[in-house]
């Protein structure tokens, strides 16, 4: 069960047990019946990450432990002939806590939804003559976050961008 899932994972951080959890989500693979099929998960997963970031606020956690939620490929913008979203390489990712500097939008997609704007990389706003975010820009701000940017020289093929691992001042 999902709730149960993080609700140990939250006890086990709280208690500085362990340093990191890996928790899968299912249920999003949906092809057809979009609205129906995820009504039920997209509840959930509400109710569990905002849990979870109450209960490691709560305990002045928050700024030192790093939520990424992401997915391994993006969805189509357009709803299929039944009513789903197939496979698209387009994608996002969320990312909260771990003392970045938060409530802002890193890159966008053009405004039919089809491919990555370029962003400049420290700002992480729209340049038409700066980088394009790939899944190897996330993996290298987690390890730089968490692990700190010496760790990168281990992974040359990851790259921590400063727009996503921009900490908050003061």
């Amino acid at each position: 069960d999902m709730a149960e899932s993080f609700a140990m994972a939250a006890k086990l951080i709280k208690s500085d047990i362990v340093t990191c959890v890996n928790l899968g989500i299912g249920g999003f693979d949906t092809h057809s019946n979009q609205t129906a099929s995820l009504q039920g998960t997209l509840t959930n997963v509400d109710f569990v990450i905002s849990t979870l970031i109450s209960e490691l606020r709560a305990v002045g956690a928050l700024d030192n432990i790093l939520i990424v939620l992401y997915s391994d490929f993006g969805r189509t913008p357009k709803i299929n002939r039944s009513n789903g979203r197939d496979h698209w390489p387009v994608g996002g990712a969320l990312m909260i806590g771990g003392g970045i500097d938060g409530g802002r939008a890193v890159s966008g997609t053009d405004d039919d939804l089809r491919a990555f704007e370029s962003i400049d990389a420290t700002t992480g706003l729209a340049n038409t003559g700066g980088i394009q975010l790939n899944p190897t820009h996330l993996g290298g701000a987690v390890l730089a976050l968490t692990l700190g940017e010496n760790y990168l020289q281990y992974r040359p093929y990851l790259t921590a961008v400063p727009a996503l691992t921009r900490l908050k001042s003061g």
